[in-house]
């Protein structure tokens, strides 16, 4: 059984595994896109299973080879780049690989944690997860934002089914609990 870690390279993901790792997990998969190869540097002293580029996850994904293998994803890929101007890859990337991400969750019985963005408030003062206080500025704030608003959705309909899994979390509050997890043994 395997633990997925999505945007692995990332600076949350890759402190993700670093905190896993810290308590002895090592059956994990990292998943990312490594076109920019330099993020690799994040993963160099990780322990994982296996590596799995984000396409071939999703395949892999949708072809059932992963049905049974695993314990749990925490899903922290997405393109972050605020200056991203390709809104339909930004939907692609960020929504849509989320939300099926979500759903084979669901339908499969694994437990799901989904990181948002604290960018869906915009520049504004006030940052309450209310439709009020959400006003992305760029595509990539509105791609993450959309997102959430489909877990929540999922979510409802999911209470009225009685499943027990799924969790969205803001950017924060990840961040916070992958460095109280670091403080607490593992390493940067």
């Amino acid at each position: 059984m395997h633990i997925v870690v999505t945007g692995a390279a990332g600076f949350i993901g890759s402190n993700l595994v670093r905190a896993l790792n810290a308590r002895g997990q090592t059956n994990i998969i990292a998943v990312d896109n490594l076109e920019k190869s330099d993020k690799f540097v994040n993963l160099a002293d990780a322990e994982i299973v296996d590596y799995l580029d984000q396409d071939e996850f999703m395949v892999r994904l949708g072809n059932g080879e992963l049905d049974d293998e695993l314990t749990a994803v925490l899903h922290q890929g997405a393109c972050s780049d605020t200056m991203e101007t390709d809104g339909r890859f930004m939907l692609r990337n960020n929504y849509r690989y989320s939300v099926d991400l979500l759903t084979h969750c669901q339908d499969n019985d694994v437990p799901f944690l989904y990181a948002s963005s604290a960018s869906v408030y915009g520049d504004g003062t006030v940052f309450r997860e209310e439709r009020a206080y959400e006003t992305p500025l760029n595509v990539y704030a509105w791609s993450v934002h959309v997102a959430p608003m489909m877990v929540t959705v999922t979510l409802v309909h999911i209470e009225a089914r009685s499943t027990r899994h799924a969790l969205a979390f803001t950017e924060a509050v990840v961040t916070n609990l992958a460095a109280h997890a670091i403080r607490l043994g593992g390493a940067c």
